[in-house]
């Protein structure tokens, strides 16, 4: 089973505080997932790894620590209920070079439903 990294709490006016509790990607052990929050990469680097899956708001799991840091991308299949954050079988692992995992900060999926935890 997949552990989550801490949620923070979520409004339309904390980003900045949402910011703040996003972590590095590289900071997570084998087995834990987020959403990419945001990256430290520049707009070369980030549309990259966008094109490989991994941008903001999607789901990534860590499968390896070290180098490379291997992750998967998760994605909703189009035959999963729109929103859900369950992974399904509409994924890949990518292979990051530890210091671009270093770079991509993600936080906590919101549950089932989208509605951030009270």
């Amino acid at each position: 089973m997949a552990h989550f990294i801490p949620h923070p709490a979520r409004s339309p006016d904390s980003s900045e505080s949402t910011a703040s509790a996003a972590r590095a990607l590289s900071g997570l052990t084998a087995g834990q997932s987020g959403v990419v929050h945001h990256t430290t990469l520049d707009a070369d680097d980030e549309a990259l790894l966008e094109a490989m899956g991994v941008r903001r708001g999607g789901m990534v799991m860590v499968c390896r620590v070290g180098e490379p840091f291997i992750v998967a991308v998760l994605a909703r299949c189009s035959s999963e209920r729109p929103g859900s954050t369950t992974p399904g079988a509409c994924s890949c692992r990518i292979g990051l070079a530890r210091s671009l995992a270093e770079c991509i900060f993600v936080a906590e999926p919101l549950p089932e439903g989208g509605n951030a935890p009270v």
